[in-house]
């Protein structure tokens, strides 16, 4: 469970440092978490769901969880796929209940505006929910049921590569990010809205398709027990 707990908190170690560097070179962060600066800000949304939901996760290890008792669940006389639906969905919405705390904490302690959390909101739930379907899907394809601890579960994969990727994003993020806020003080505050409507309605349309795109493929895998 460390490393679901340390993925949750990584991201706010990148931003209180990060914030403690700008206030001692004498800036003010209120200023910057306006609506003004909704662009830059959902772009460290998607950086703070990746972060969380892109590796160690409850969804990322929920059927394995399941350990010997996935066997049984399949000769069962019940809807398999329902109860596989609704397992990823009680496991998201546990899952996201400590990153949400750690953003709303930050938000009142930061002093950020009201639309630029909700939008921080919006923007970490579509991203959380592709990288928790991916998640979802790629446990099953490398199911694990004779584990002996959750830290075993946690490390099937290449933890050298993962950090190497996380390093890369939260560098490659932090450029985008950058450029944005100057991006945003230059654009008329219309045009700001304009392109964060957009980029909210595109997210909310690729989130639904990846969704949709993992469970089907489960959907398929799962119909072999039918």
């Amino acid at each position: 469970m460390q490393a679901i707990f340390m993925s949750a908190f990584l991201p706010y170690i990148v931003i209180f440092s990060m914030g403690m560097g700008m206030i001692q070179g004498g800036l003010s962060l209120t200023s910057y978490l306006g609506p003004r600066f909704l662009l830059p800000m959902m772009a460290l949304a998607v950086l703070i769901a990746t972060l969380n939901s892109g590796g160690s996760n409850l969804t990322a290890i929920g059927i394995s969880l399941e350990r010997e008792n996935f066997d049984y669940l399949k000769v069962l006389p019940f809807d398999l796929k329902q109860y596989i639906h609704l397992k990823f969905w009680q496991l998201f919405a546990v899952q996201s209940i400590l990153p949400l705390t750690l953003l709303l904490i930050t938000s009142l302690v930061s002093g950020m505006h009201p639309v630029t959390f909700l939008g921080m909101v919006i923007v970490w739930a579509l991203i959380s929910l592709m990288w928790s379907s991916w998640g979802y899907y790629r446990d099953y394809k490398h199911l694990v049921t004779n584990w002996s601890n959750v830290t075993e579960l946690m490390s099937r994969d290449n933890n050298m590569v993962k950090t190497l990727l996380a390093i890369a994003l939260i560098l490659g993020m932090l450029i985008v990010i950058t450029l944005l806020f100057f991006i945003s003080n230059v654009l008329a505050p219309l045009v700001i809205y304009v392109i964060v409507a957009l980029v909210l309605a595109g997210l909310a349309v690729l989130s639904y398709i990846v969704h949709k795109h993992y469970m089907k493929k489960l959907n398929e895998e799962l119909a072999v027990f039918y």
